[in-house]
C-alpha cells in the first residue's frame, strides 16, 4: 500500500511539474496542464494510476484548504460590511439566476424535476479555489470586483451545507428531515463565526506578539500548519465544512504585521498541494465518454458558460460594480467548479442521477475549470479603463517588438505587484527587484526572474540585468530613492523606457531630469480626481440653475 502510494504521488507530481513547465513556455495557466495531464494519466486515459485514489484524494484536499486558507488571510475584514452585501446579495443572486432557468431547461427536455432540480443546483456552483488562483496570478485578487467575486464564491461555499442535507429529501423513500436539523446548523454557524472574530482578537494582542518573540521561522510554520487543520477540524465536527474552518483560520491570522510573512511561508506547501488537487480533478475525467458524446456536450458547455456569464454579470452588478466591469470579470465565475462533483455524486449515491448524468457533470466541469483562466484574462480586456486625466497628460508608449521584451520592476509593493503580473500578460519576461525577501518570494514561486537587495546601489539592476531591459518600472515608496534608481538605470541603460512613481507633485521634473521618460504623481493624481469631482458638482449646479 504504502509503495503504490509513493508511486502514484511520484507519478502525478512529475507529470503536473512537466504540464506545468509546458504551459509556462506556452504562456497558459499551469491548472490548465494539471487538469489536461491528470485525465491522461487517469484511469480514462493511460491507467497508469492506480484504482484506489484514497489517500490521493485526501491529500489532495489539503491543497484546497490551503488555498482557503490563503484567501483568508488576503481577507481585509476591516470592510466586513461591504463583503457582508457582497456575500448574500451577490451570491444569491447569481445561484438564482442558474438554477431556475436550468431546472427548468432540463425539465422541458423530459427529465424529472428531482434530478433536474440535483443537475441544475450542481451546475450553478463555481470553483472558488481555481477562480482565487487565476485572480492572483493577473493581480485581481485584492481588487473591489474581485473582492466581489470572492464574496460570491464564499456564498456558494456556505451554502453546500444545507444543500447537500435537502438532497436525500429528494428520494422518494426519504424520510423529512426535522427542522431542528436546520436550526442547528445556523446556530453552529452563528458559534463558529462568533469563535473567529475572539481568536482573531485574542490573536491581535496577544498571539502575534508571542509568535514575533520567537524568532524561528520553522515555529511559525508549525503553528500555521496546526492552527489551520484544527480549525478546519473543528468546523468538520461542527457540522460544517472544513473549507469554512480553513477560511476562518486565514481570517483570524490576518491583518497583522505577521500576515505577509505568513503567506510567503505557505505558498510552497500550497502551490504542491494545489498541483496534486488540479491532477486529482483531471483523473476523475472519463474521456471515452467525452468522445461518444462530444457534440452534444460541447453545445451544453456553450450554453452554461452563457448562462453563468450572465448570472455572473447581474450578480457582480447588484452588488456595486460598473456594469462593464461586471461584463468582463463576469467570466470569471462562468466555469463550473470542484463542489459540483460532490453535489452530483451524493445525488448519484441517493439514486437520483444516473452514471451517465455524473460524467456528463464532471466533463462539463472539467471543461469549463480548463477555459477559466483564459476567460478571466478575456474579460479583463472588457473593463474600461479610466479617461486621461486633465493634469499633466503624458502618453505611455510601451517598447513592441517581434522579440522577446524584457522588463524590471523595482519595488514590488501592491503598485509593483499588479504592474508585475500585467506586463507578463502583455509578453514581458519579468525580473522583480525589491528590498524584502519576503516580497520577492512569492514571485519566485511563480516562475518570475527576482533580485533582492537595495536598488539604488547600481550593482543590484546589474544583477537584474538591467543593460537588456526594454522598460525599467520603478514604484519604490521614498522619492529620495526613486530619483537615485532612475538616474543609475539611465546610466546603465540609455536606450530602455523608464516609468517612475513618485508621491510629490514639485518632484516630477526632477525626477524626469535623473532620466525617466514618464512620471506619475500620487499628489497629482489626487488633484485630478478633486478636479473632475469640482467639474461635477459645477456641472451639476449648473443644471440645478437652469
Amino acid at each position: 500500500m504504502i509503495e503504490s502510494l509513493t508511486m502514484d504521488l511520484c507519478l502525478i507530481l512529475i507529470a503536473a511539474f512537466l504540464s506545468g513547465l509546458v504551459c509556462r513556455k506556452l504562456g497558459a495557466s499551469p491548472v490548465v496542464g494539471y487538469l489536461l495531464v491528470g485525465a491522461f494519466i487517469g484511469r480514462s486515459g493511460f491507467g497508469a494510476v492506480s484504482e484506489n485514489r484514497g489517500e490521493i484524494e485526501i491529500l489532495a484536499h489539503g491543497g484546497v484548504l490551503l488555498l482557503l486558507f490563503s484567501i483568508g488571510l488576503e481577507f481585509p475584514l476591516d470592510k466586513a460590511r461591504e463583503w457582508l452585501s457582497r456575500f448574500v446579495l451577490g451570491g444569491s443572486t447569481q445561484m438564482l439566476l442558474v438554477v431556475i432557468p436550468l431546472v427548468a431547461g432540463l425539465m422541458s427536455l423530459g427529465l424529472n424535476w428531482r434530478p433536474a432540480a440535483i443537475l441544475g443546483t450542481a451546475l450553478a456552483f463555481s470553483s472558488t479555489v481555481l477562480v482565487f488562483r487565476a485572480l492572483s496570478e493577473i493581480g485581481q485578487a485584492t481588487t473591489p470586483h474581485g473582492r466581489s467575486i470572492i464574496g460570491i464564491l464564499l456564498f456558494q461555499d456556505v451554502a453546500l451545507v444545507p444543500i447537500l442535507l435537502l438532497v436525500p429529501q429528494l428520494s422518494e423513500k426519504s424520510r423529512p428531515i426535522a427542522a431542528i436539523e436546520y436550526v442547528r446548523l445556523a446556530a453552529a454557524s452563528a458559534a463558529f463565526i462568533l469563535g473567529i472574530l475572539l481568536l482573531r482578537k485574542l490573536m491581535l494582542r496577544v498571539g502575534i506578539e508571542l509568535l514575533v518573540a520567537l524568532r524561528s521561522t520553522e515555529l511559525v510554520v508549525l503553528f500555521m500548519m496546526a492552527f489551520l487543520f484544527s480549525i478546519s477540524l473543528i468546523a468538520h465536527t461542527m457540522g460544517l465544512t472544513a473549507i469554512m474552518g480553513a477560511f476562518g483560520a486565514g481570517l483570524v491570522l490576518s491583518g497583522n504585521r505577521l500576515t505577509p510573512q505568513m503567506d510567503a511561508l505557505v505558498l510552497p506547501f500550497r502551490e504542491c498541494f494545489a498541483a496534486l488537487f488540479f491532477t486529482s480533478l483531471g483523473m476523475l475525467l472519463n474521456l471515452r465518454l467525452f468522445w461518444s458524446d462530444a457534440v452534444f456536450l460541447v453545445a451544453c458547455l456553450a450554453d452554461i458558460l452563457a448562462l453563468k456569464w450572465l448570472a455572473g454579470w447581474m450578480a457582480l452588478v447588484v452588488t456595486g460594480s460598473e456594469w462593464r466591469t461586471a461584463l468582463g470579470m463576469g467570466l470569471g465565475i462562468s466555469q463550473v467548479g470542484e463542489f459540483s462533483f460532490i453535489l452530483a455524486l451524493q445525488g448519484l449515491q441517493e439514486g437520483l442521477l444516473t452514471e451517465v448524468h455524473y460524467q456528463r457533470v464532471l466533463c462539463l466541469s472539467l471543461g469549463t475549470l480548463v477555459l477559466t483562466p483564459q476567460l478571466l484574462r478575456y474579460g479583463l480586456r472588457l473593463i474600461e479603463h479610466p479617461a486621461p486625466t486633465k493634469y499633466p497628460e503624458q502618453q505611455v508608449h510601451l517598447p513592441t517588438s517581434t522579440d522577446l521584451l524584457r522588463a524590471i520592476v523595482v519595488g514590488i509593493a501592491p503598485a509593483g505587484r499588479q504592474i508585475a503580473s500585467r506586463l507578463e500578460l502583455a509578453g514581458y519576461e519579468v525580473c522583480v527587484v525589491d528590498l524584502s525577501p519576503v516580497n520577492v518570494y512569492p514571485f519566485t514561486q511563480e516562475g518570475f526572474r527576482a533580485v533582492t537587495g537595495d536598488a539604488t546601489d547600481p550593482s543590484v539592476l546589474d544583477k537584474a540585468d538591467i543593460k537588456t531591459a526594454d522598460l525599467v518600472v520603478v514604484c519604490v515608496p521614498r522619492d529620495e530613492d526613486g530619483i537615485r534608481i532612475v538616474r543609475s538605470a539611465r546610466l546603465l541603460n540609455r536606450d530602455c523606457r523608464i516609468m517612475a512613481r513618485c508621491h510629490y507633485l514639485n518632484n516630477t521634473n526632477t525626477v524626469k531630469k535623473a532620466g525617466a521618460n514618464v512620471v506619475i504623481s500620487e499628489e497629482g493624481e489626487a488633484l485630478n480626481a478633486l478636479l473632475k469631482l469640482m467639474d461635477e458638482v459645477q456641472s451639476y449646479h449648473e443644471t440645478r440653475q437652469t
